[in-house]
């Protein structure tokens, strides 16, 4: 990731779960609330940060996180976009910004043979394009769960997520 984040000028962040396992165990909603806060309180006042440039990665569970609750409760606070990949849920609750819809980009994806992810796969894609967000998604690629290689799908989609 380090590569794809120095070509086109970001900076990766990885954030350990405050719980000390996985941002999916627990209260979620408490768990996007913490999240959301450590990056509204910590990183944003600290560094110039275009938020049009601030994008989330999940695998697997981390995806799962990420559409369930984060993206759904606090995606407003953003303008660039997430990678659910491996790992998706549809939000329980969404209601997206009008500067959302316009300005935050998601992308989903899984491989034909997942096993775990798989019934969540078009629920997810469903409930985010049905939000008015941009969404891609792609569950062509052949393999179980988690064998693609993330890095590479984030790379070939990154250029046009950063497109306004």
């Amino acid at each position: 990731m380090a590569q794809v984040a120095t070509s086109y000028r970001l900076i990766p962040v990885s954030v350990l779960a405050h719980n000390g396992g996985g941002w999916n165990e627990g209260d979620q909603t408490q768990n996007a609330r913490t999240l959301n806060a450590f990056i509204q309180d910590e990183l944003l006042p600290k560094y110039n940060i275009d938020k049009r440039r601030i994008f989330f990665s999940g695998q697997s569970s981390g995806g799962g996180f990420l559409s369930s609750h984060f993206i759904a409760l606090h995606g407003a606070n953003y303008q660039g976009g997430a990678f659910c990949l491996c790992g998706m849920q549809p939000p329980q609750r969404f209601t997206a910004t009008e500067a959302m819809k316009t300005g935050f980009k998601v992308h989903f994806e899984i491989t034909t043979g997942d096993g775990i992810w798989t019934s969540s796969f078009q629920p997810s894609v469903q409930a985010y394009q049905n939000a008015g967000l941009t969404v891609t998604s792609d569950s062509t690629k052949r393999g179980g769960h988690c064998q693609f290689d993330q890095a590479q799908v984030i790379e070939q989609r990154i250029g046009a997520m950063l497109t306004p």
